[in-house]
C-alpha cells in the first residue's frame, strides 16, 4: 500500500505571497505579450477575481492565462528575447526535457514549488503563473 501525501493548507499570509508572486509573474507575462502584440485572456478563477474581487479570489492559489494556437506559438518565440532570464523562465514539453505537461508554465527562479508525486521528475520547478499556465495545448512542436 502507497502512502499518500498530505498536502498542507497556506497559512494567510503564505497564500498572499504566492498571490503577489503570482501577480509578479502575471505582470511579466503581459509585458512581454503587450511588446509582442500576443492577445490573451484570463480564465477561471482569474478571471473571476478580477470581476467580483477586483484581484484574487482571497482563497484562489493559482492565476489562469489561455491563449489561442498561434499565439502560444508567438508566446515561446517572444520568451527567446524578451524574457527577462535573470527571474524568470519558460517551460513547456518541447522546451524542458522531463516536462509532462500539454501547457506551458512560466516559472520565477529562485523559488520551489512541487506538486505531491512530482519530485522525482527531472526538471526545474520554481513558482509559477498558476498551477496550470494555460497555454492552450500544444499538440505538435511549434511551427511543424
Amino acid at each position: 500500500m502507497v502512502k499518500e501525501k498530505q498536502i498542507q493548507p497556506l497559512s494567510p499570509g503564505e497564500l498572499r505571497t504566492l498571490q503577489l508572486t503570482e501577480l509578479e509573474l502575471l505582470i511579466e507575462f503581459d509585458r512581454i505579450c503587450r511588446k509582442n502584440h500576443i492577445k490573451y485572456t484570463i480564465i477561471g478563477g482569474t478571471l473571476l477575481g478580477a470581476v467580483r474581487h477586483k484581484g484574487f479570489i482571497p482563497w484562489d492559489d493559482d492565476a489562469d492565462v489561455a491563449l489561442l494556437r498561434s499565439e502560444y506559438e508567438a508566446f515561446v518565440r517572444a520568451c527567446d528575447h524578451d524574457l527577462d532570464s535573470g527571474r524568470y523562465y519558460f517551460q513547456d514539453r518541447f522546451q524542458t526535457e522531463g516536462y509532462r505537461w500539454g501547457y506551458g508554465k512560466l516559472r520565477m527562479r529562485g523559488t520551489s514549488f512541487v506538486r505531491p508525486n512530482t519530485e522525482h521528475m527531472p526538471m526545474n520547478r520554481g513558482y509559477i503563473l498558476t498551477s496550470c499556465l494555460w497555454i492552450i495545448y500544444p499538440t505538435a512542436r511549434p511551427g511543424s
